[in-house]
């Protein structure tokens, strides 16, 4: 179950288990060649604000049309799912048909 909650409206639904992927995440990673021929890697850890959550589901009418007003109206939303309580922005939304493929940007995890 996946709730995307706005500044004056909410919805939840049911994501594709198969499809979603909640955990995405990359590193805060560099690679620079060495004059020696070598390699020097930094590693500068993992933060919630560098992930982005991928998510496919079949919606209603009525989740499409709340859907659709969040992302037109709200330039920061909440999240919540299996994976925690998040705050961020839908960065794609597809709807077509009832499928739905959204990409939420998070900006940082609120709660476990």
């Amino acid at each position: 179950m996946i709730s995307i909650i706005g500044s004056t409206t909410y919805c939840s639904f049911e994501e594709n288990p198969a499809k979603t992927d909640l955990y995405n995440a990359s590193a805060r990673v560099s690679r620079s060649a060495t004059l020696d021929g070598g390699v020097s890697i930094t590693h500068s850890g993992l933060v919630h604000g560098d992930r982005t959550l991928s998510i496919y589901a079949t919606i209603d009418a009525a989740t499409e049309s709340t859907l659709k007003s969040i992302n037109e109206t709200d330039t920061l939303i909440n999240l919540s799912c299996k994976e925690g309580y998040f705050s961020g922005v839908i960065d794609r939304l597809r709807i077509q048909g009832g499928a739905m493929t959204m990409t939420f940007l998070v900006k940082e995890k609120l709660s476990a």
